[in-house]
This record gives structure tokens, sequence and C-alpha cells, in this order.
């Protein structure tokens, strides 16, 4: 349970935040601003300015893979369903991605699950459950 809510919060971060095209200059924000606006999961986490440049190099070389893998066709299909209000799960099936690139995604974002994971404490790592079960919860009803 815990590897596979990780496991979204890696999608989440890696799929959403470069697709949408809000790009923040994180380290122009206070942490608290980079996780308020950046990933709402990370409510209440304080990172230290460390934690939030590991988090800003991950999320970046993410990205870039991510980038190299969806054609720009199925990047606009994502973000025009975000946009349409569409929930995460619709938005990346509308993408119509091939078994390839389902396999690719897969590979970077367990790199980037495990990345993400070896830059937070225990104390985080239980919070950051704690907001996606929030979330989640929130989501299902």
């Amino acid at each position: 349970m815990k590897r596979s809510l990780i496991a979204i919060l890696a999608g989440a971060l890696v799929l959403v935040s470069p697709l949408v095209g809000t790009v923040v200059r994180a380290e122009s924000l206070p942490v608290q601003s980079f996780s308020a606006q950046e990933l709402p999961v990370l409510q209440g986490i304080n990172l230290t300015p460390q934690q939030q440049a590991q988090l800003t190099q991950i999320r970046t070389q993410t990205r870039s893979q991510i980038q190299q893998i969806l054609s720009t066709e199925q990047r606009n299909q994502f973000k025009s369903a975000l946009e349409q209000g569409q929930g995460l799960q619709p938005a990346i099936a509308a993408m119509n991605l091939t078994p390839t690139q389902k396999t690719q995604l897969r590979e970077v974002f367990r790199n980037a699950r495990t990345q993400m994971s070896s830059t937070l404490t225990p104390e985080q790592k239980q919070q950051l459950l704690r907001n996606l079960r929030s979330q989640l919860m929130g989501s299902n009803r």
C-alpha cells in the first residue's frame, strides 16, 4: 500500500507538473510555497533547502525523460484532458500510450520514486502517506 501511494505521488509529480505548463522557479520561492504550488501532497512537510533542491532536480530530470517518451500530440492530449477537469487516470488514458511507452514511463516513475524516497526522512514519508490517503479519500467521494 505504501509503495503504491508513493508510486502515485511519483507519477503525479513527474507527469502532471511538466505537462500542465505551469513553470515555477523553485529557487525563487520559499520552501512552503514550492510545496503548496508544485505538489499539494507535500503540504505540512517541512523540506530543507537541500531536500527542495533534490526534489527539483529529480523533477527536472524526470520531466526531461518523459518529454523524450511522449509525442507532442500525447502531451497536448494530456494537458487538454486535465484542463477539462478530467482526473489523472482518464488524462493518462487519453494519451493512448503504446506498450513500449508504458514500460518506459513505469521505469522512469520507479526511478523517480526511489530517488524521492531517499530524499525524505521517515517522518516526512509518513506525513506524505497521510496526505496521499487524504487526497485519495477526497477524490473518491
